[in-house]
């Protein structure tokens, strides 16, 4: 079984060191990357750049308590070691 979620100190919901498993937060993203954003029952990618982040300018904020997970790690070569 995973060990329990923590929040680390850019304020996001960390996965367990052996999971990848992303974690739903009310926390805006602190670094730049591809999110999952989710706004009641709807599910969207969104690209956050570091100008969003300087800015506090995200896409959804405007929604009401959108929550995100991330941000998305890129996948790895059928061939290539985990970085």
């Amino acid at each position: 079984m995973d060990k329990p979620n923590s929040i680390n100190g850019a304020g996001l919901c960390s996965p367990a060191p052996d999971s990848s498993v992303l974690v739903w937060t009310k926390h805006t993203p602190s670094k730049p990357g591809w999110y999952f954003v989710r706004r009641k029952k709807h599910v969207d990618v969104c690209r956050v750049s570091p100008f969003d982040i300087d800015n506090n300018t995200f896409r959804y904020s405007r929604s009401p308590k959108p929550e995100w997970a991330g941000p998305i790690k890129e996948p790895n070569m059928k061939d290539e070691a985990p970085k």
